[in-house]
């Protein structure tokens, strides 16, 4: 079952991802968590690179 603590980090991550789309950019967003539940990184903006 999932945590409150890792909803709370996926909901933050599709947070991300909707201001990403709101930018223009693809709707990606992620959130690095500690096994302590302390986020240690996050972003929106990513390049995709798309091949064969």
């Amino acid at each position: 079952m999932i945590s409150e603590v890792d909803l709370k980090h996926l909901r933050r991550s599709v947070e991300l991802a909707k201001m990403a789309l709101d930018k223009g950019d693809e709707p990606f967003g992620s959130v690095l968590v500690s096994q302590k539940g302390e986020v240690l990184f996050s972003k929106t903006e990513f390049k995709l690179y798309w091949c064969c």
